[in-house]
């Protein structure tokens, strides 16, 4: 009869990072409600591992950030991961927590700020190279991890070709930016972790079930929208049986846009709208873009009060859509402002900076030339 076991799998926590809350648009109460949600997400990680009765906690990276963790901060990680024992609990660095030695995983760096070594029952991948360990109360299972190091653009293949028979599992964090094949990785392996990425997804070779990308547990910021989750991984012997995503905190990030339909006297029925099309909940939070045609400047006011109970944070935003404006003109205060305005969204990379100048454009313009600010874009508090 073959070996049955569960493994569950999270990385990119980020503890200690900041939560995002000024582009998430929260009120500094809601703020400070994230901000130990987020940080509380190693005790609801090791409570669910212990819920579900896994056999080993994998956990490929990123567990904190390394500019804003503190020892606080790690003796209470440390502390959630060794009440997980006897169970397992395997990490692979990432490049948030600090690549190389200079890190918190470094024993000679423990000693020297007084801090204790990991617990007996967690296992740190240290080195560049594959290497691999195993346990007794698991025979039959080898585990092979890697960390992240300065310099690393890919992950070399792990050569498990040592004629042993078994389930093989890996665990690694992706470099940021780099390519790696993650098909060819997961061959010869059982179930492949990966970590480094804050969307989660599947890892197929063929029509196996190969490995995942962990994605974030918790949502920090717009670009980590959509239900936050972990994998839980049922093995029988080498062959994976059963994946399932099991969510890992109460909220969902939803990040929509809608088009203003020239002549809609009813923006906020529209906004109603998408938000039960997306499924959005009373826990969560929202940011609506609305993107307005040229050839429509005024807009019908939004009803805040229609909304108050639908999320627990809703920002509206206006984005003007390209289209047949007037050319700016310089001899006016309009054009001189509209021509710097376009001349800065040219220049701008980031996201929320284009947002930003966006709306000041929309604004701005709309202002100086006389027509209707309405709505008052803003945020449920």
């Amino acid at each position: 009869m073959p070996q049955r076991i569960r493994l569950l799998q999270s990385s990119d926590w980020f503890c200690g990072a900041p939560s995002g809350a000024r582009g998430l648009g929260l009120s500094p109460e809601l703020a400070a409600v994230r901000r130990s949600e987020i940080d509380g997400v190693a005790q609801r990680i090791v409570s669910l591992a212990r819920q579900e009765k896994v056999d080993a906690l994998l956990l490929p990276g990123n567990l904190w950030q390394a500019a804003a963790a503190t020892p606080d901060l790690l003796l209470n990680l440390m502390g959630c991961l060794e009440s997980l024992a006897p169970t397992p609990v395997l990490i692979a660095p990432g490049d948030a927590e600090g690549r190389g030695q200079g890190n918190y995983y470094n024993p000679r760096v423990l000693d020297v700020l007084g801090l204790p070594d990991w617990p007996p029952n967690v296992t740190v991948f240290r080195e560049r190279a594959w290497t691999a360990r195993t346990f007794e109360a698991l025979p039959g299972v080898q585990f092979f991890g890697r960390a992240l190091w300065p310099g690393d653009e890919g992950l070399a293949e792990l050569d498990v070709k040592d004629g042993q028979n078994g389930v093989r599992v890996a665990l690694a964090c992706q470099p940021s930016g780099g390519s790696t094949a993650l098909t060819s990785l997961a061959r010869g392996v059982s179930w492949l972790a990966l970590g480094g990425n804050p969307q989660p997804a599947l890892i197929v070779d063929g029509e196996r079930q190969a490995g995942a990308v962990s994605g974030s547990a918790s949502g920090r910021s717009f670009a980590e929208t959509g239900p936050r989750s972990v994998w839980l991984v049922t093995l029988e012997g080498a062959r994976v049986s059963e994946v399932r995503r099991v969510a890992s905190e109460n909220r969902v990030l939803h990040d929509l846009v809608i088009r203003l339909v020239p002549g809609d006297p009813d923006l906020t029925g529209t906004i109603l709208t998408s938000l039960e099309s997306a499924g959005v909940k009373p826990l969560d939070i929202v940011r609506v873009t609305v993107e307005v045609p040229p050839t429509s400047p005024l807009l019908p006011p939004v009803t805040f009060s229609r909304l108050a109970d639908k999320a627990s944070s809703l920002v509206v935003i206006p984005r003007l859509e390209p289209g047949p404006w007037p050319e700016p003109d310089p001899r006016n205060v309009e054009g001189r402002f509209t021509a710097d305005l376009l001349v800065r969204l040219r220049q701008a990379n980031e996201p929320a900076a284009r947002d930003l100048l966006q709306a000041t454009l929309f604004l701005g313009r709309s202002a100086l030339a006389g027509r209707s600010l309405s709505p008052s874009f803003g945020a449920l508090e």
